[in-house]
């Protein structure tokens, strides 16, 4: 487990610094107690390629409109446009793995009570 000197508090899991403080951690690195899933890992690869495909597009219309001299107000409502399409797209990436993740939570307890199929209410 790894320590913070300052803090005096232990953690577990892939920290180089202590999140309270900021100051290095000593001693050998223990496996997180909830490790990341493979849902988790793609959807932040998903959001970081969004979050980078949407720089790149900012950075190549200020190109264009420096390029065509472009007027400001069409610069700004299609950079407006960019932002808000990007803000609906991550949402929609967080929101499709917080419900794979419900899904695979509910489908562990249920094999884990020995239940197959989720029970239906009877009239």
């Amino acid at each position: 487990m790894r320590t913070c000197d300052e803090c005096g508090v232990g953690f577990s899991g892939e920290l180089d610094h202590c999140p309270l403080c900021g100051s290095a951690l000593e001693g050998s690195p223990m496996p997180a107690a909830f490790p990341v899933s493979r849902a988790q890992q793609l959807a932040k690869a998903a959001r970081r390629a969004v979050g980078t495909l949407a720089v790149a597009a900012v950075l190549l219309l200020l190109a264009a409109a420096w390029w065509f001299k472009l007027p400001l107000e069409a610069v700004s409502v299609v950079g407006a446009a960019l932002a808000i399409g990007y803000l609906l797209l991550r949402k929609m990436l967080i929101r499709r793995q917080l419900a794979a993740e419900a899904r695979r939570l509910a489908h562990d307890g249920r094999a884990a009570a020995g239940i197959d199929k989720p029970r239906t209410p009877q009239a």
